[in-house]
C-alpha cells in the first residue's frame, strides 16, 4: 500500500465524512497549533499528513522558473 493512505485512515474517513484535513509534511510545522486546538477541544477531525519529505509547492515553484536549479535537478532548502 502507498505510505500516505493506510485502510485505517479510509476507516477514519468514512466514521467522520467531511472532517478531514490533508496537509504535506512541510505545512505541519507552521500549522502546529491547529493540532494543539484539535486535542484541546477533543475535535474529531481526521488529518492526514503526507510525506514527501519536502516543500513540494516551493520546489513547484522553482521548477516553473527553469534555470539552474532545474537544470541541475537540485533544489536546496526544500528537502525536510
Amino acid at each position: 500500500m502507498p505510505l500516505p493512505l493506510r485502510p485505517s485512515a479510509a476507516w477514519r474517513a468514512a466514521q467522520f465524512p467531511g472532517e478531514v484535513g490533508s496537509l504535506g509534511d512541510g505545512a505541519v510545522m507552521y500549522g502546529s497549533s491547529g493540532f494543539w486546538t484539535m486535542a484541546r477541544y477533543s475535535l474529531p477531525i481526521l488529518t492526514i499528513v503526507w510525506n514527501n519529505l519536502n516543500y513540494q509547492t516551493v520546489r513547484t515553484n522553482f521548477a516553473a522558473w527553469g534555470g539552474e536549479m532545474v537544470k541541475q535537478n537540485k533544489y536546496p532548502e526544500v528537502y525536510l
